[in-house]
């Protein structure tokens, strides 16, 4: 029992060029879209500056941060409280902002301008630093 080989037909070269055909379009349909995206990426700002609220206290419960100006739409707020371990970080744009810090009660403890390159860090202390001395200490011998 053998096998012959089977013979070529005329539609075969065709077959092959519509495989081919196939196969390019497929790439090309691949970069175009490859390139969209990366049209897409480049033209959208991205949120590379960060304001840090560090954990704060109870005291700072119900303290709303509005920052707003500079690209924004809409102001963001961000209120303080235990959930969030009175302290956040706001992801921004670089651009010229406001900071406005509201307490408890809705009045205005502080309002700042604030610019911000890109990558790059602010903090935002809102606790008061701790400039007595423990109680224990004993200066004198």
């Amino acid at each position: 029992m053998s096998t012959d080989p089977v013979p070529s037909s005329p539609d075969r070269p065709r077959e092959r060029w519509w495989v081919y055909g196939s196969i390019v379009f497929a790439f090309v349909i691949f970069f175009f879209f490859v390139a969209v995206l990366y049209w897409y990426w480049i033209k959208t700002p991205e949120p590379t500056s960060i304001i840090r609220i560090p954990t704060g206290n109870a005291k700072l419960d119900g303290t709303l941060i509005r920052i707003s100006d500079g690209p924004l739409q809409k102001p963001i707020e961000v209120k303080l409280s235990a959930q969030n371990d009175y302290g956040t970080r706001i992801y921004l744009v670089p651009g010229d902002y406001e900071i406005q810090v509201f307490d408890r009660s809705g009045r205005l403890q502080f309002k700042t301008p604030l610019a911000m390159a890109p990558l790059y860090e602010r903090t935002l202390n809102l606790v008061a630093p701790q400039t007595d001395l423990p109680s224990d200490t004993n200066t004198s011998e």
